[in-house]
């Protein structure tokens, strides 16, 4: 019988039996081989532990900081997920915050099984796709290397300062929107900034710009996560491209008059606007009547600007 505080480690085996813990209170059952667990992490869920090192020591757990710190305890804990994932070593503090709920219920010896087995299954499928990602990535490098439509490009290994991009950048832009002249600068280690006047969309820049963006942030974990990129690995990327298009009088005035002669209808007598207007931002004093947006009444600035965007041109 496996006992539920062995120093030794303990795995499952065909012999193992499982004894159910006696009733508690949910979260403070002892630690056995089979009891289920849950986490409300997004790689977790329902779980049931299969491997215990050491030996439990609930009593030693404190929860410092309102939960955001534990210590104590002694055992670690393997963890199989019923979606598949496994979690090994986990200390026991952490089993015992405020993230985890130890059930009073143990799992039979086929449950168990059962959920290693789909863990097993799960980690094949894995590692297959793993290596067909890694095939069609190598593939991939290999090709843009030799095409000829990209031969005028300049190949290296800065995937993440943001030389090499913005280099490259400046050849693709120039390529696709002669005449127009576009500043790009790599203001921090890491950053671009594309910025021009009138000239091609924002979407149709960035629609260039986007393949030298090596990842992206995520504001929920305050964390920026890199992609594996075959172009950045080829022509070079950074971590952020930031555009800034800036509009000339005349395209304003294009964007007034369409927006004016849009809405013509709306107003009594035709407003007298100026790009100087806009441009001082007066015209978000200028309501125009009957039209309605989720955050009121919308004004006149945020029409133009909405017009011009949409507009291309040379400044």
């Amino acid at each position: 019988m496996i006992g539920a505080n062995d120093n030794q480690r303990r795995a499952v085996t065909g012999s193992a039996s499982f004894v159910p813990a006696q009733p508690r209170q949910t979260g403070t059952a002892p630690l056995v081989i089979g009891s289920h667990v849950r986490c409300i992490l997004p790689h977790a869920g329902d779980g049931i532990v299969y491997a215990i090192e050491g030996t439990e020591n609930p009593a030693s757990v404190r929860t410092l900081g309102n939960g955001i710190v534990v210590e104590g305890g002694r055992a670690f804990v393997d963890v199989v997920w019923l979606n598949g994932n496994r979690s090994r070593r986990v200390p026991e503090a952490i089993v015992r915050s405020v993230q985890w709920t130890v059930r009073d219920t143990v799992a039979g010896d086929n449950e168990l099984k059962s959920a290693l087995a789909n863990a097993e299954q799960t980690e094949a499928r894995n590692r297959n796709e793993a290596t067909t990602a890694a095939q069609a990535h190598a593939a991939e490098v290999a090709r843009v290397k030799i095409a000829p439509e990209l031969a005028a490009l300049e190949q290296g290994d800065d995937q993440y300062s943001g030389t090499l991009a913005a280099k490259n950048l400046r050849k693709q832009l120039k390529a696709a929107f002669p005449g127009i002249p576009f500043s790009v600068r790599k203001r921090h280690h890491g950053s671009v900034t594309i910025a021009w006047t009138d000239g091609p969309t924002t979407a149709e820049v960035e629609q260039i710009a986007s393949a030298y963006k090596g990842g992206s942030y995520d504001g929920m974990d305050d964390s920026y996560s890199r992609t594996k990129s075959a172009w950045c690995e080829t022509f070079g990327g950074a971590d952020y491209i930031s555009t800034a298009r800036e509009f000339s009088d005349a395209l304003l005035g294009r964007a007034i008059v369409a927006v004016l002669d849009r809405y013509a209808g709306n107003f009594e007598t035709r407003p007298e606007v100026s790009a100087e207007d806009y441009r001082k931002g007066r015209l978000f004093a200028v309501s125009v009547p009957d039209v309605i947006t989720a955050y009121g009444q919308e004004d006149l600035q945020s029409l133009i600007r909405q017009q011009a965007a949409t507009m291309t041109g040379k400044a």
